[in-house]
Order: structure tokens, then sequence, then C-alpha cells
């Protein structure tokens, strides 16, 4: 079967589980069977994007069924790069959709699994796209989807304030595709995406500059990030990990297009691209580090890592405007690492937080403590992502990562001044981003997996089962992010087909040193070899465990009971113990200038929000935490929780009993400084608009008359 044809019977059968969803009734042996053919969908499109990759591509023509001349879906190995990545971790996120929608009664579950087909089919068809017409309809299709997955609980509170959140951003993304389009087909004379290579000037330019816009904002660059923590939070179960891990990497293969179809942008905006990808970075990992909510730190997670990726990306811009194609290829492997990486560790750590959500009812990092414990594949699953994404050796991460800090050092090679001073202050902040990503990640593992259990008076009695497909949904993923290092040479070999159209697969394996080394592509740098870390590492650890033994005697197995250390261990129980917040609390104040901390006393029958708030479109359980005023209760409803903690003191008896709050909050930066002010005004204009409703049928008619004569007077004036 050609790939063309497996890509075809992919999406033939999205839509017949789309119907499904619909048509089969609700029972609990036909709820999975939908998100078992999505199942299948995606295994096919592995399959044929593993070939495309390889140099087996093909088209598939689609006459002039979407207008504007003849369209075709193209598989080349750029596409099948992404093809694969697509189909690989879409398995085990629909496998996680089967389990969660089989074992859990509680979940809504018609239309759901159409709306996880409307996401696969949008995202093959945006990445087979070969006229502006296909793209646009596949990334619209993605961004309905979204808002379907952000609002399909509106029966919990402000699932439709997120939804339209997310909505929002995803059509001013697409509004901004709309425009570049156009001014590229107006230059060139042609729909197709590849014609557009002969554009030049000023509508370059813009258009280059309005594309990576547009794209950034599917991925979450500030200060196009604040609808993706609530978006991810509001979307249930899986559907976190097909949003994040899957279809948000349609931004990056439209940035990766873009360079391949335009070339060389102008330098100033591979100067901006990377100091704004550095600032996300670090932006996204400081709010991670100090939230509660364990989603929300996933999210913000998210934002940090589209940081990350876009920086590599913007590294290889920089190599196309100095005319330095291994730079240009460095840059672009660093991204195809990382955004792989992410791939694996987000899915592993959605499915797995939705999982511990599911049996705790617990969203709180502090009612979280153990969680882990008790389930322990979706404890593993967990702690692998977290340690991907903070990366530590043996883990795609800890590759990627490296990859990055050694591209950012290649500023030595540059000679504009420009360029010079923006590689050194980029660097300095992705290599504090990727510091305290760390620190993130271990008060994550420490506290939920490896921590003590904390006693819960809501906990579910009893659980639904994990089962089998859940058990496999939550390990894939986790294997992927250790096997897919120990064999990092076979993934850049992938990577450099898959780049090829972009730029020249000889130059991006100069980061071979040697068939198990490798290299920042420039020779005699420096050296790394994860395959033999995963060896290495392993049997020195066994040697050493075992020489300690042999010398302790024994000892080393024994149990010593003592008192509990009373400052931070696990043997103190209560509040006195150490907590998550407590963890994050240094960062707080450390990082107190990009998180603007504040602290303070006020008092317990305070309400400090306004009613201008309650009616922001960035008010409520889902707009980030620094917008939340300081309110009394220290608990809320799963889902309200900011990155803020609430210390009560009260001192004296009866009357004279006296309570006060200490209150440790953050805020964040785009939305207080740019999206606020900019709200008011067009608030104001609303509550305007709103007098003119008064209902009455005459005032109407008259608004009708005063439009007719004055569009009559603009005719007369014209004429």
């Amino acid at each position: 079967m050609t790939t063309a044809a497996l890509l075809l019977v992919a999406l033939c059968v999205c839509a017949g589980a789309a119907a499904a969803s619909v048509a089969l009734p609700a029972r609990r042996a036909a709820r999975s069977s939908p998100y078992l053919l999505l199942t299948v969908a995606a295994l096919l499109v592995a399959v044929a994007g593993l070939r495309a990759d390889l140099g087996h591509g093909g088209t598939l023509d689609l006459g002039t069924v979407m207008g504007f001349g003849r369209s075709t879906l193209r598989a080349d190995p750029l596409a099948g790069l992404f093809l694969t990545l697509t189909g690989v971790v879409a398995v085990p996120v629909t496998l996680g959709f089967a389990a969660w929608s089989r074992h859990d009664p509680d979940v809504p579950f018609r239309a759901l699994a159409a709306v996880v087909a409307l996401t696969l089919a949008g995202v093959v068809l945006v990445l087979l796209a070969d006229s502006a017409y296909v793209f646009l309809f596949g990334w619209e299709s993605v961004s309905v989807a979204f808002y379907l997955l952000a609002g399909y609980r509106r029966d919990i509170p402000d699932r439709s304030r997120a939804a339209m959140l997310t909505y929002g951003f995803s059509k001013t993304s697409g509004a901004l595709l709309l425009v570049a389009f156009g001014l590229l087909a107006g230059q060139t004379g042609s729909f197709r995406l590849a014609d557009w290579s002969a554009a030049s000037g000023a509508s370059h330019d813009a258009a280059y500059a309005l594309l990576l816009v547009a794209f950034t904002a599917k991925v979450g660059v500030v200060p196009l990030q604040v609808w993706l923590p609530a978006g991810y939070g509001a979307a249930p179960g899986p559907a976190r990990a097909l949003m994040s891990a899957v279809a948000a990497n349609i931004g990056f293969y439209g940035m990766w297009r873009t360079l391949e179809i335009l070339g060389a942008p102008p330098t100033w905006l591979a100067v901006v691209l990377l100091l704004t990808a550095a600032f996300t970075a670090l932006l996204g990992i400081a709010h991670a580090a100090v939230q509660r909510d364990l989603q929300r730190v996933v999210a913000y997670s998210s934002v940090e890592n589209g940081g990350l990726i876009t920086a590599g990306y913007a590294i290889a811009l920089a190599g196309a405007t100095t005319g330095q194609a291994r730079l240009t290829a460095l840059g672009l492997l660093t991204s195809a690492l990382q955004m792989v990486a992410h791939s694996f560790a987000k899915s592993a750590m959605f499915l797995a937080t939705g999982r511990l959500e599911q049996v705790t009812g617990q969203r709180d990092l502090d009612e979280l403590l153990g969680a882990g414990r008790a389930e322990p594949a979706a404890g593993v699953a967990f702690a692998v992502g977290a340690l991907t994404l903070a990366g530590l050796p043996l883990t795609l991460g800890f590759v990627s990562e490296w990859f990055l800090l050694e591209a950012v050092m290649q500023l030595f090679r540059l000679r504009e001044l420009t360029l010079l001073v923006t590689f050194a202050v980029a660097g300095a902040a992705l290599a504090l981003a990727i510091g305290y990503a760390g620190l993130t990640f271990v008060r994550l593992v420490g506290m939920t997996v490896l921590g003590g259990d904390r006693h819960r008076d809501d906990q579910p009695a009893a659980p639904p089962a994990l089962g089998m497909l859940g058990t496999f949904a939550l390990l894939i993923p986790a294997a992927g992010c250790v096997a897919v290092a120990a064999v990092s040479p076979w993934e850049i070999r992938f990577l450099a087909d898959g780049l090829a159209p972009v730029v020249p697969a000889g130059t991006t394996l100069g980061a071979l040193a040697s068939p198990w080394v490798l290299q920042p592509v420039y020779a005699d740098f420096s050296a790394l070899s994860p395959s033999w870390l995963a060896v290495e590492l392993p049997v020195l650890a066994v040697v050493v465990l075992g020489l300690t033994a042999v010398a302790s005697q024994g000892s080393l197995f024994a149990v010593r009971r003592v008192p509990a250390w009373r400052s931070a261990t696990n043997g103190v129980a209560g509040d006195a113990r150490y907590t998550p917040f407590a963890f994050a609390n240094p960062t707080r104040h450390v990082l107190g200038n990009l998180l603007l901390t504040r602290a303070g006393r006020v008092d317990a029958n305070d309400r400090l929000d306004s009613q201008d708030d309650a009616d922001s479109p960035f008010a409520g359980p889902d707009m980030p935490e620094g917008e939340q005023r300081h309110r009394s209760q220290h608990r809320t409803e799963p889902g309200d929780m900011p990155a803020k903690g609430t210390l009560e003191v009260s001192s004296g008896t009866g009357a004279a009993r006296h309570h006060a709050v200490y209150s440790t909050d953050v805020v964040e930066l785009v939305e207080a400084f740019l999206y606020r002010p900019a709200i008011a005004p067009l608030r104001r204009v609303v509550t305007a608009a709103k007098r003119l409703q008064s209902g009455r049928l005459d005032a109407y008619i008259g608004y009708m008359l005063v439009t007719l004569v004055a569009l009559i007077a603009v005719v007369v004036a014209m004429s």
C-alpha cells in the first residue's frame, strides 16, 4: 500500500470513529470502540510518516474540491517527520481515552471521540497541505477542536470562559495566517505553498513576521501564551495530552515549513524571536515552579518547552541570515530533539496527572502528597516524564537540552554585534530556565510520587480501575522517554532525513562524531554519548551498591528507628511537614522581580476582587494566578487554585479573638501589563453599546433609519 493510500485510509478511519461516537449506544462495552478505531488511524499515520521520512512519500490529488485551483496532499520528508511523531504519540493518547471512557462511568461519552477524531484529522491535513486553503482548513479544524475540548465539560464552572479564551487566540492565529497568505499569494499569483519561494522585498518580510507570530500563538510563546494554562487545564482527561503533545506541534511544523519556503528572514526577526523565546522559557518555568494546581504546573511547563523549541528554531534563523548552514542545521536539530522529548514527556505527564486527578479528586499539590505511590503505573509515567522535562541523564530531555546549550555557545562564530549580544543574553536566560526546570520537577517527583501520604477525607471510596489499556497508555510514552534517548544516534539519522527539505541531511549528520557519539554538528567542540551513558550509569550504580553492601557487612540494609527530624522529613505528620507550597516559596522570592511576588496581611473578611475582575475574560478559576485577588479561604474547588498560599493566624479568645490572613501571590506580567489595560477600554465600549439595547421596537427602527440616512449621505458625498 502506498503512502498516500495509508493516509487516505487513516482519514477515513477518523471519519468512521467520529460517526461511531455519535451512532453507537452509550453502553460500557461500546464507549471505547471509537477510540480504538482512532488508535488504528494513529498507527496508519505513523507508518505513512515513516515511509515519507525515508523518501517514499506520495501525493493525493484533491482536484478543485477546495476551490481556487487544484489542491493536493503531499507527504514529503518534513511532513513525514511530523506525521511519524503525531502517530506514535497519538497511539498512547487514544488508548488513554479508551481506558478513561470505559472505566469512568461519570465521563460524558457522546461526541467526545468525534472531537478527538477532528483534532487528529486536522493535524494530518495541516501536515500534508500543499495549498493555502487546505492548510487553513486543517488549521481552523484544529482550532475548533481546541474550543470543543476546552469547553466540553460545560457542567464545570468557567469551562466556557476557558474555551472562549482558547478559541479567541486560535482565531487570532488563523487571522494572521490569512493575512500572510494573502500577501504571498498577491505577490506570487499562486495559492500553492511551494510557489511562495519567489516572494521578496517588504511583502516577504511582513509575511514572514506574520507567519511566525501566528505559529508561535499555537505553542504558547509570549505574549500569546495566556490561553494555554486555561485551555489545557479545562480540557477533559487525556485531551490535555492530545492538545499539548500532538496538536500543538503543527505550530512548529509551520515554522520549519516557513524557513523551507521563504528562506532566510531579516536579521531583526531572528533577534526578536530568540529573545522572546528565551524570555518565554524563563517565564513559563518560573510560573510552573510556584503553581499549586498540578495541571497548571504541567501546562506552564508547556510554555517553557515552547520557548526552548522556538529558541532552537531562532538559532537556525540566525544561521540562515548569516549563511552558516551548519548553525542552521544545529538549530533545527536542537529544536527537533526538544520537540520529540516534549511530546513523549508531556503525553506521559498529562495522562498520569489525569489518572491521579481521577483517583484522588484533587489537583492541589498539597493534597496530592504520595498520590503516585498508590498508583504505580501513573507514578512511574509521571516520574519519568518529569525527569525528562527536567533534562536529567538517561532521558530524551538531557540530550535535547545539552544540544540547546551547545547551540547558544556557538556565538563566537558570528560576526554581527547584534547577534552576538542576543546569543549571550538568550543563553543566560535559557540556562537559568533549564536550571529552574530541575528544581520544579524535583518538587513534583519528590512530593507527588515519593512523598508520604496525606489524609484525604474527600478521596473517592472506590476509584475506577485503570485496566490494561490504561496501563499501556501510561507506560508507552514513559518507555519512549528512556528508550529513544538510548538510541539517540538513530533518532538523529531519522531527524536528518526529515529536515532534508530545509537543510541537507549530510550537514545535519555532522552531529554524529562516530556511530554512537554525538557532537553539536561542529567537529571537535564537545561530545556526548547517551547510548554509552545508558549502559555505564546502571552498571556503575550496581557496582557502587555492591561494594557498599560488602564494605558495610550487611548494615547497609539494616533498619534504624530514630525520632523524626522536625524540619522537613516525611516522618513529620500533619501541617508541620514540608509541603509543595513551602518548597516553592524560595522561588517566589528569588524570582520576585519576574513574578512580581506580593506578600502581606489582609483582613480575613475582606474581598478585594472587584466587579471588573469578575467580568474580565481572564477572571475566574481558569485565569492565570496573578490576577485572582487575595481571598480569605485557603481551599477552593478543584481547578481554582492560584499560585498563592495563605497562613491563617488566630489569637485571643471570645469577643477579643483576632483573625488575620497572610498571603503570598504572584502576577502574570503579560496579563497585568498588556491584556488587562487593553480590555478596559473595550469593556467601556461594550457597556455603552448595551445601553442601546432597550428592547423597544420603535428604538430599533430609529437605529435603522439613522444608519440608512448615514449610508445615503456617504454615497452622495462620494458620487
